[in-house]
């Protein structure tokens, strides 16, 4: 299941009960013990205001990963999700608004307000409204409550722009969070 956190790309996967996707792993390329911070791989020298969403996106993803190991969470998710397999974050806060205090609390511990983060949402003087985004919302098994969060941003990474999503998959308890790579292979 993956997550969109705007509507510009912000990706998680969900329910995944190791590193893989369920369903058609030969489509990904899971890319482990990365050589440097999940962070560095949005590093864009040719475009800083992209670089400047893509790391506002990252601490959105980044405070979002409280949720991935909760059931009831997913599963409201699931019941708010339209046809295509997307929700306005923003609408759904406003209904499950326990869950703003704590994404709001975990966005603080990143210097952000969800109202601060929600500005920094801008490209090429478009605002998009961060939202969820579950592409496999009609395959996967909403019942495992553990999930990939990744960043729909592009990930510079062995010379392939474009190709990776830099995302963490929760450890075993879910205390401790290991940074990945996740690859569309082509052809």
């Amino acid at each position: 299941m993956i997550f969109s956190s705007c509507k510009k790309d912000f990706q998680a996967l969900i329910n995944v009960p190791k590193p893989e996707l369920s369903g058609q792993p030969e489509l990904y390329e899971i890319v482990r013990n990365l050589p440097q911070p999940l962070i560095n791989y949005l590093d864009n020298p040719y475009d800083s205001e992209e670089e400047d969403f893509d790391r506002a996106l990252y601490y959105l993803a980044k405070s979002l990963r409280i949720f991935a190991c909760d059931e009831e969470f997913l599963l409201d998710v699931r019941n708010y999700l339209n046809e295509d397999g997307e929700l306005l974050l923003d609408d759904f806060l406003s209904i499950h608004n326990n869950y703003f205090t704590d994404l709001e609390n975990e966005l603080s511990n990143h210097g952000y307000s969800y109202n601060s983060l929600k500005s920094a949402l801008v490209y090429d003087n478009v605002q998009f409204p961060p939202s969820i985004k579950v592409d496999n919302f009609q395959t996967c098994n909403w019942f495992l409550s553990k999930a990939i969060i990744g960043i729909g941003a592009e990930a510079d990474f062995q010379d392939s722009i474009g190709d990776f999503v830099p995302a963490w998959y929760p450890n075993e308890g879910c205390n401790d969070w290991d940074e990945i790579l996740i690859g569309k292979r082509f052809g």
